[in-house]
C-alpha cells in the first residue's frame, strides 16, 4: 500500500493506494515530477501524493526478471535523480544489483547502462553536483557519469539505436530518405540497410 504522510510531527497519513506498495525503500526518489519508486507487482511507479502512476512499462521485463528470480535481493535496488534522469539499479542476472536503469522525465524514455550500485549520493562541495555511488560486488566507492567520459568503471562501452529519426514515442514509418541526422559525442561507426531485409553495411566512421 501506499500512503502520504500529512503530518510530519505526529505522522498522521492517509491511503493514497491500496493495491500498489514499494519493494526497495532505498528505491524511493523525489523528483520535480513526483515521487519515484519500484513496486514488485507494478514496476517502476510514480506519485504526486494523490494518485499512482506506471511508468515503467518499458522495462517491465527486467523487473519481472529480478522479482522472479531475485525476489530477496531486490529490496537492495536503489535510485538516485540527477538532472533530468531517475537511475534504479536493480539484479536481474544475480544475486547483487548488475544493471542500471535510467528514465529520462522530459522524454519519458527509458535507457539502460552496465553499471550498478548498492547506494547512490550526490556530493556537492563546489557548488557542482557530482554523482557517486558505492560497487556493487567491490569494497569501493566511484564517481558515476561522468561528464565527458565514455567507459563503465574503465570499461569503454559500446552503443546502438536502430529506427528513424522520430520523436520518442512517435511510431516507425518507413518512407525514403534523403539524408540522416545524428546528435551525440564519442566515435560512431555508420551502418546502412538501403532496402527492408537488406544487410546493413558499414558507410564511415564518424568523429
Amino acid at each position: 500500500t501506499t500512503y502520504a504522510i500529512t503530518d510530519v510531527k505526529t505522522g498522521a497519513w492517509r491511503q493514497v493506494n491500496s493495491g500498489i506498495g514499494c519493494a526497495a525503500h532505498r528505491s524511493i526518489v523525489e523528483t520535480q515530477s513526483g515521487t519515484i519508486f519500484l513496486s514488485e507487482d507494478a514496476g517502476v511507479c510514480m506519485t504526486d501524493g494523490s494518485n499512482v502512476y506506471k511508468i515503467g512499462e518499458n522495462v517491465d521485463p527486467l523487473i519481472r526478471q529480478a522479482a522472479e528470480n531475485y525476489s530477496t535481493a531486490l529490496a537492495n535496488a536503489c535510485g538516485t535523480y540527477r538532472g533530468d534522469s531517475y537511475y534504479l539499479s536493480i539484479p536481474t542476472a544475480a544475486a547483487t544489483n548488475d544493471l542500471t536503469l535510467e528514465y529520462h522525465l522530459p522524454t519519458k524514455s527509458w535507457w539502460i547502462h552496465t553499471f550498478a550500485s548498492n547506494q547512490f549520493a550526490l556530493l556537492d562541495p563546489n557548488t557542482t553536483p557530482k554523482l557517486y555511488m558505492t560497487h556493487a560486488t567491490d569494497n569501493k566507492v566511484l564517481r558515476a557519469l561522468v561528464p565527458d567520459v565514455y567507459a563503465d568503471e574503465d570499461v569503454a562501452y559500446a552503443s546502438y539505436w536502430q529506427g528513424p529519426f522520430w520523436p520518442f514515442g512517435q511510431p516507425h514509418i518507413n518512407k525514403r530518405l534523403t539524408q540522416i541526422r545524428m546528435d551525440g559525442a564519442g566515435v560512431w561507426l555508420l551502418y546502412l540497410a538501403t532496402t527492408f531485409e537488406g544487410s546493413y553495411e558499414l558507410i564511415d566512421g564518424i568523429d
